[in-house]
């Protein structure tokens, strides 16, 4: 796919959907990485979620006839992205959390395997994890090339984001978009209605072209948010696809990993004592046997003598 084409205002190939809330602090460094895609051919749409802080102000200092700005009150992220998904004039549709960033050839690589593979409804990338001033954290999310099942998503959500993912529109549509009742969890939630409309058509990039960034005020900081959407999501798959459910032990067991990494960042010991004890006992094969749990292990141990436990800056998924 050619990566350089004239745009049509009216019919872009991509949409870009980035939802902000008090970002102003990152929102210009994501809308430059967007804009510096190699596929040229895009329009951006920004929804400001009722910032309280100069979100508005930074919006309005991004001049690019490709950003298109809307404005609404808080409702949350969930029906933020709804709602620029509504505007969306591109066949695709292409995440972007307003904390996050890119790399240049981010789009341009998705597009090649949405040309490749037809039946493909969502293709993402890796992440690399970095912190508030953007410097890299040297951890990745799971390398993952090829085709994703269902089963394969529930068990270990390697997405973990959204800003990594791009999906054809009829499908985001089709899959019933986000949920805007769900407080976290409104990316998985969606991927895994996406998963179930047909067979083989979630597809991975063993390439870290998302940069996702890791800072105190994301809603992921938080575990017991976290825990709360990821309680309603089991119990909305219950109704929805309890088949899903023969593998709700070692998901469980990857996300109390998760939670771990998070209330320890926070100076939470107890509480990342106790998801820690719950990962291990929930899936103690999946979870010695799962090179990320080793990686926590010795990145605790490094803090531990650099005297850095409970300053933020554990983050590992």
């Amino acid at each position: 796919m050619s990566c350089k084409r004239a745009m049509t205002p009216e019919h872009p190939v991509v949409t870009v959907l980035v939802t902000a809330y008090n970002a102003e602090a990152y929102l210009e460094t994501a809308l430059a990485s967007a804009l510096k895609q190699t596929f040229d051919d895009f329009e951006v749409i920004v929804v400001d979620d009722g910032s309280t802080d100069g979100t508005w102000q930074a919006l309005t200092r991004v001049q690019s006839v490709k950003v298109r700005r809307l404005r609404q009150e808080h409702r949350g992220r969930g029906a933020a992205v709804n709602r620029a998904a509504e505007q969306a004039r591109g066949r695709f549709l292409a995440f972007l959390d307003a904390d996050d960033a890119w790399r240049p050839q981010k789009l341009e690589r998705q597009l090649e395997v949405f040309e490749k593979r037809p039946a493909a409804d969502l293709v993402f990338t890796q992440s690399e994890w970095i912190g508030p001033s953007g410097a890299s954290l040297g951890i990745a999310t799971r390398p993952w090339n090829g085709p994703l099942s269902a089963e394969e998503l529930f068990r270990d959500n390697v997405l973990g984001n959204a800003s990594c993912a791009m999906v054809r529109r009829r499908a985001f549509e089709a899959a019933g978009g986000f949920d805007p009742e769900l407080t976290s969890c409104t990316d998985i939630d969606c991927w895994l209605r996406l998963a179930r409309l047909r067979e083989g058509n979630i597809w991975g990039i063993a390439e870290p072209l998302t940069l996702y960034r890791r800072h105190g005020k994301q809603i992921t900081a938080d575990w017991r948010r976290s825990q709360a959407g990821w309680n309603r999501l089991l119990e909305k798959l219950e109704e929805q696809a309890p088949e899903l459910l023969r593998q709700r032990s070692r998901a469980v067991a990857n996300m109390r990993r998760f939670w771990c990494a998070v209330a320890w960042e926070s100076g939470e010991r107890f509480a990342a004592a106790r998801h820690l004890a719950g990962a291990v006992l929930g899936s103690p094969l999946e979870f010695f046997t799962d090179g990320r749990n080793w990686r926590l292990g010795y990145r605790t141990l490094q803090l531990f003598l650099a005297g850095e436990l409970g300053k933020g800056r554990l983050g590992l998924k």
